[in-house]
């Protein structure tokens, strides 16, 4: 595992992987891997809070990412943040592309992380890649806003609803979405959509695939994902399992897939 195969599947913009350790470690995996990452060289950061570029101010302590395992061992992602002194904004920590704020894992770990938790419950899932339940929650909860953020965007996911009630408040909300856009042919879109909001809302009441089958099929699956939730408090959070597991919400893009 050395920069080129890293590059390959993880490329990081504007960053390069400058150094890879093999460290022993205490238990039963025997031994982590730490990759030290850095700006290029000549290279400036980009501010958090706008995403201009500006010089380095300063920096700050080093920080640890957890990263997606490789043939069993932990994978940790090292780097040192500069504060960016920005015109806009004055002095803030530069921005990461491969962390979101102050979390201590990798978006791709977290899409990882998610994407078992689909096949495992959370809590075997933290227990398989050492992890805990607290941060296999998160990556479930960053994966499912990023799903229900991009889905709105995208209106061919409105085929694939099922209720007319459903589909019906998908189609309201994307066509107020796109009346505020301020972009014309959304705009036009739009407004024929909900000229013909009925009509079309009724190739959906005509499929009868609403019925009481349809509805016995999504119960047995909410049972299944209760029974897989063991740990959960909240209903916020049995909410997101089930937009994680019934949702078919679009996914963070990422070089390598984990499906």
């Amino acid at each position: 595992m050395r920069e080129p195969l890293l590059n390959l599947v993880h490329a990081l913009k504007s960053f390069v992987y400058a150094d890879i350790r093999l460290l022993p470690r205490a238990g039963p995996r025997g031994a982590t891997l730490e990759v030290r990452v850095e700006p290029r060289k000549n290279g400036r950061g980009r501010c958090f809070g706008c995403n201009r570029l500006g010089p380095t101010y300063d920096h700050q302590p080093e920080r640890r990412f957890d990263f997606v395992p490789c043939w069993g061992l932990l994978v940790f992602l090292l780097y040192t943040p500069r504060r960016v002194e920005c015109s806009r904004c004055g002095i803030h920590v530069e921005a990461m592309p491969w962390a979101m704020g102050k979390s201590s894992m990798t978006t791709v770990y977290m899409s990882f992380l998610a994407t078992w938790a689909r096949r495992l419950s959370w809590t075997e899932t933290a227990r398989v890649f050492a992890s805990t339940w607290d941060n296999v929650r998160r990556a479930v909860e960053w994966v499912v806003e990023h799903g229900l953020e991009h889905r709105d965007k995208d209106f061919n996911h409105f085929w694939t609803y099922v209720s007319p009630t459903w589909a019906g408040k998908f189609l309201d909300r994307w066509c107020d979405m796109a009346m505020r856009s301020g972009i014309e042919p959304m705009k036009a879109k739009a407004r024929m959509l909900r000229s013909h909001r009925e009509l079309i809302l009724n190739s959906f009441r005509a499929k009868k695939e609403y019925s009481s089958g349809v509805v016995e099929g999504l119960d047995t699956k909410v049972k299944l994902v209760t029974r897989k939730s063991f740990g959960f408090r909240k209903p916020e959070t049995i909410k997101t399992a089930l937009f994680h597991a019934l949702g078919r919400l679009p996914e963070p893009e990422h070089a390598h897939r984990f499906g």
